[in-house]
């Protein structure tokens, strides 16, 4: 019985402390990441849509050299994209190449096929054939 006392007791200051420690949390929450605001000096700067604050690196050779060597590996990407679409644009232009000289053939075939079923040329000038022995 005094066992079963002391144990709700002690729940109870747990659950308390436990209390106090959630309001006081509330009233003073610990600072997250990607907060709204962010503190630059004195001014308080918007992270979204702010006004650009210069860090003051431009002068920093480090800073520099970091900033062209990412710069001279996203330039490298893009020039090795482009290299792959001209090679791609290469191969469809031989595509195209194929494509004429076979459609030049096939109707020129076209042409000689019709002619030789018609039994005449149509560049031809001279009269057309009249059918015969019809009456």
């Amino acid at each position: 019985m005094i066992l079963t006392k002391l144990f709700v007791i002690l729940i109870t200051i747990l659950l308390i402390l436990e209390m106090i420690t959630y309001f006081k949390n509330w009233a003073n929450p610990p600072m997250r990441e990607g907060a709204a605001t962010m503190q630059s000096g004195s001014s308080t700067m918007q992270s979204a849509g702010g006004a650009y604050a210069d860090p003051g690196l431009g002068k920093d050779p480090v800073y520099l050299s970091t900033l062209n060597a990412s710069n001279i590996s996203y330039l490298k990407d893009k020039v090795d994209e482009l290299v792959g679409l001209k090679q791609q644009l290469n191969d469809v232009s031989a595509k195209v190449e194929q494509n004429t000289t076979a459609l030049t053939q096939l109707s020129t075939q076209i042409s000689d096929n019709t002619n030789k079923a018609l039994g005449r040329d149509p560049a031809s000038t001279a009269p057309i054939p009249q059918a015969s022995g019809l009456n």
